[in-house]
């Protein structure tokens, strides 16, 4: 029978080795090497992130570290308190610090909320790419420290086992790890033998090789730039075709975030965050030109989109020079904008890599 950890325990936090603890900028670094490699700043460490409250900000953090590793990035997330960024934002040394390290910095809301905003079919989809990531070679399997001989399932959280469920079932706490299997089980995305005390060997399907490659890295929004005095495209276009059961990606501005954040700050971090960026150039300013400069110096697919109208004025030619990029232009005439729409959901379709 799989054993449960004690009900106070946090395993992202009381099982790894403190590496060091980097005083002058107050940061705590740890090394895991299973996970990977993350750091949490000092403030933050002996507050709010061992809170049972913050459980689903832990399990990002771990994902995202093995994620990292596993794709040699070099990057390392960093959870920092709000207050902890803002210091941060207003120094250079601090932020020479962040480039020098390579830190991914998130504070722990946002980890929390890109957590919770994911649905289990997300993270299921999610833990089989970190899976096909895992495996030594196509069809070696893996060895889980998870039962899933009776529903839901159970995890053995103290197993000697060196593939913790932590990280691997992405951004799932510990009643999810079962569940994401048990989907990926049902969707004949992976084949296991037999549930043993120490876990089961887990086998990716053929199809789930199609679906696990094809995945993208996580990201729960696609991040809109435009002007904020006409809604009409992101209202009637831009959200409802992100949000649409085919690409299944809430569409998001920073005018609609609430934050307390230096704006600048909040819109990389978003940027950041996002799985595709729609770029609005349709009377486009000074703001507009900034996000899209920082999405393409990002290396996130985007998808550039202007008026017809606006794009034939010579004046626009001045203004941004894309002219290698497809832009897809459209106007609102029939009222449905449904070909506007169509080509839309086709862009991203692509960039996503969904087909």
């Amino acid at each position: 029978m799989a054993t449960q950890p004690p009900k106070t325990a946090c395993p992202l936090t009381e099982t790894k080795r403190n590496l060091s603890l980097d005083s002058l900028h107050g940061l705590r670094f740890y090394r895991d090497d299973t996970i990977g490699n993350w750091a949490v700043s000092e403030d933050l460490y002996r507050k709010d992130f061992r809170s049972p409250e913050y459980a689903p900000a832990r399990a990002m953090v771990a994902s995202k570290a093995l994620r990292h590793r596993l794709e040699g990035t070099g990057q390392q997330p960093c959870v920092v308190s709000k207050s902890t960024r803002t210091q941060w934002s207003n120094s250079r040394e601090h932020e020479a610090r962040v480039a020098d390290l390579n830190l991914e910095v998130c504070t722990i809301e946002e980890l929390q909320s890109l957590a919770l905003q994911m649905t289990l079919e997300q993270k299921a989809l999610q833990t089989l790419k970190t899976l096909r990531l895992l495996e030594a070679s196509p069809g070696a399997g893996l060895k889980i420290p998870v039962n899933l001989k009776n529903y839901p399932g159970s995890v053995d959280w103290n197993s000697e086992n060196p593939l913790s469920p932590i990280g691997i079932a992405y951004a799932c706490v510990r009643t999810e790890v079962p569940i994401v299997f048990q989907i990926l089980k049902e969707d004949r995305l992976i084949q296991h033998g037999i549930s043993q005390d120490d876990g089961i060997r887990i086998h990716i399907t053929p199809q789930g090789y199609k679906v696990a490659d094809r995945t993208p890295n996580h990201a729960t929004r696609i991040f809109v730039v435009c002007r904020f005095d006409d809604d009409t495209a992101y209202l009637e276009v831009f959200k409802p075709v992100c949000e649409s059961k085919k690409i299944d990606c809430p569409a998001v501005r920073v005018k609609d975030i609430p934050h307390n954040d230096r704006i600048d700050d909040r819109i990389m971090q978003e940027i950041r965050n996002s799985a595709l960026v729609i770029v609005d150039i349709t009377r486009a300013n000074f703001n507009v030109g900034f996000e899209a400069g920082f999405a393409l110096a990002s290396n996130l697919p985007i998808v550039w989109c202007c008026l017809r109208t606006e794009k034939n004025d010579p004046s626009w030619a001045a203004t941004f020079d894309i002219h290698g990029h497809n832009i897809l232009l459209y106007d609102f005439d029939p009222p449905d904008h449904k070909a506007f729409k169509d080509a839309l959901e086709s862009q991203i379709m692509t960039a996503l890599n969904r087909w």
